[in-house]
């Protein structure tokens, strides 16, 4: 798991006999060409220190604790903004997409609880289509309806085959083509078994066109108890994901630094990778883990299962996650969240590289969104959600910016 990537020294050679290296890229990247047409991008991101910025406060806040109805959230999804800067979110405590423009200011709603068209059983997740289409993720079944930006309901997609679960990872084509990754598969076996992802396309229709990749995601398997029906992962245990562009999608495992730009077809363009530090799980570390957990107050049936949790018997990873999530800006940027260690705490930290692999930036995004709080990386903004020191929901625009 701790596979280390070598980085070639020649680069660095080279450099000592030019008369300026003040080209960092020069310096930190190679761009060597395999025979079978592979670009594979070595990156050394630890002697390139130069940061992206992204605004401390908001330029946009949207939510109040005891406003009008269209500014009071409860359970936040998703959201994207619109090419006319309009906000569209998705609240699943009242079941609609709320819309906003770009000032903040509420507009109007869609949808409800329901079954039927134009209704959501389970709304999640939220995608810009064409134009200022948006298509609205909905579960159980997993399906995909299309709206136009006022409202208007326009069809519904189910991808086949039929899927109850909201997938790991999903987003369409400029072509209208899907890409899902769903993870498979679930098992009530006591013994720690590997999962993994899927990733399949489908076609505008829904219908199933190829299975592209299957990545490693993680061993699973039964903690505590029988009775408990328990099932967890190892901790510090690593994942895969994918992120969906306009014309490619990019995914990797989690265990490994370097993840892998494809095609629609799920042909390898890109393989991008980056200097590896150590990774070695330390006892301190899993110690403290296991503090943070007991640390919470909870009642005596949940107290058994965080107990379950820090057992001893739970097994431990080897080594982190190199990173934990990818996200591709709208713009084109590659964003790679890296693992947060349990005695480094700090706010997310992030390295963005260039639509060719290039390595661009650190970033540090807001600790205001929330673990989970990112939904959009725009050309110039960070899209997301956070709560206030009143536990109140809000929708949060940050402003970010490339180096020089």
């Amino acid at each position: 798991m701790n596979r280390r990537t070598p980085f070639p020294l020649w680069p660095l050679a080279f450099c000592f006999f030019q008369a300026a290296c003040a080209n960092e890229t020069a310096r930190v990247s190679s761009i060597p060409r395999d025979s079978a047409g592979i670009v594979i991008v070595e990156n050394d991101t630890d002697h390139n220190d130069v940061q992206c910025h992204v605004s401390a406060e908001p330029r946009l806040v949207i939510g109040e604790a005891d406003g009008a109805p269209g500014y009071s959230f409860y359970r936040m999804f998703d959201g994207t903004i619109l090419e006319d800067g309009r906000i569209a979110v998705v609240n699943q405590g009242s079941s609609e997409i709320r819309v906003y423009d770009a000032s903040g200011t509420f507009l109007h709603a869609f949808g409800r609880a329901g079954g039927g068209p134009g209704e959501f059983q389970s709304v999640f997740q939220l995608l810009p289509g064409p134009g200022d289409t948006l298509i609205v993720g909905d579960y159980s079944p997993w399906r995909y309806s299309y709206f136009t930006a006022d409202g208007t309901y326009v069809r519904a997609v189910v991808p086949q085959p039929v899927d109850l679960n909201s997938p790991r990872s999903h987003g369409v084509l400029a072509d209208g083509t899907f890409i899902i990754a769903q993870t498979c598969c679930l098992t009530r076996e006591p013994e720690f078994r590997e999962r993994s992802l899927h990733v399949v396309r489908a076609d505008a229709e829904g219908a199933h066109v190829d299975s592209l990749h299957v990545y490693p995601h993680g061993l699973l398997g039964r903690l505590g108890r029988p009775q408990l029906r328990l099932m967890g992962f190892p901790i510090f245990e690593s994942f895969s994901d994918v992120a969906i562009g306009h014309d490619r999608w990019v995914g990797g495992y989690g265990a490994k630094p370097e993840i892998e730009v494809r095609a629609p077809d799920g042909r390898l363009l890109t393989l991008i990778r980056w200097h590896d530090n150590d990774r070695t799980v330390t006892p301190d570390e899993v110690d403290e883990y296991r503090r943070a957990h007991v640390a919470v107050s909870t009642s005596p049936a949940e107290r058994e299962l965080l107990e379950a949790e820090v057992s001893d018997e739970r097994p431990v990873a080897d080594f982190f996650p190199a990173f934990t999530s990818i996200e591709i800006a709208r713009s084109g940027e590659i964003w790679v969240r890296l693992f947060d260690r349990p005695l480094q705490p700090r706010p997310p930290q992030w390295l963005v590289f260039q639509a060719d692999g290039r390595f661009l930036c650190h970033a540090t995004t807001p600790a205001g969104f929330g673990r989970f709080g990112l939904w959009e990386i725009g050309t110039d903004y960070l899209l997301g959600n956070g709560r206030d020191a009143l536990d109140v929901e809000r929708v949060l625009v940050y402003n970010w910016s490339r180096p020089g």
